[in-house]
């Protein structure tokens, strides 16, 4: 940290797992003192605790471990996921939790009557079906589209932009929402309800598969 005139007023250095160390020679542990009160991966440090707030959960930096277990198990074929307690996959070296939430990224293939095959890739940071942000691209009968979106608990809301659509947005929710609807990993709009709109199509209103638009009523099941 410096002051304005470009004075070095306060320096802080960090071990791999975030514990405060001398910042000239790295040689002892200590409890930094002065102004700053965020260091390491620039989350706030709670320094009366010897603790770090990351937001999600509050972590240790001596035992390298956080306080509290993560909810989810991001990736089943990774054993580190199973450590709810660990840290960063136990390798600070390579990876770092700026902000408490963790990405992810799913394909969804699906298939409707009207709308043929189609495939997408989205990709989030949040927690599923709690709260995240996240973006999605893809393409196939119905020509290429994309959308960005927020998702909190079982509704959801986007825009984006298809080819044949045009600009697009709406708003669902899910009726069936996870853990007491679909098996993880499918959906279907059998489950949902919501209010959309395209540059080309105008708006509709879907209801358990049901689509009521200026063109009518249309039962168009879809599953992915």
């Amino acid at each position: 940290m410096v002051n304005e005139q470009g004075t070095v007023v306060e320096r802080h250095s960090y071990d791999a797992w975030g514990r405060e160390r001398n910042a000239t020679n790295w040689s002892s542990y200590t409890v930094a003192t002065g102004r700053l009160d965020r260091g390491y991966t620039t989350h706030e440090h709670l320094r009366e605790f010897g603790l770090i707030n990351m937001n999600g959960r509050v972590y240790d930096p001596i035992l390298g471990r956080m306080l509290s277990p993560d909810n989810y198990v991001q990736d089943p074929f990774n054993s580190q996921n199973y450590n709810r307690y660990g840290y960063c996959y136990n390798n600070p070296l390579k990876y770092t939790d700026p902000s408490g939430d963790f990405l992810f990224i799913y394909p969804d293939f699906g298939f409707s009557r009207n709308g043929g095959f189609n495939f997408s890739i989205t990709i989030g940071i949040g927690i599923p079906d709690i709260f995240s942000f996240q973006f999605t691209i893809g393409g196939g009968n119905g020509g290429f589209q994309a959308s960005v979106g927020v998702s909190v608990g079982g509704s959801n809301a986007y825009i984006g932009y298809g080819a044949k659509g045009g600009f697009m947005a709406g708003v669902g929710f899910s009726i069936f929402s996870l853990p007491n609807g679909l098996p993880s990993g499918f959906n279907s709009n059998i489950t949902n309800f919501g209010i959309n709109y395209s540059e080309k199509g105008g708006e509709s209103f879907d209801i358990f598969g049901v689509q009521v638009s200026e063109g009518g009523l249309i039962f168009d099941p879809s599953i992915g």
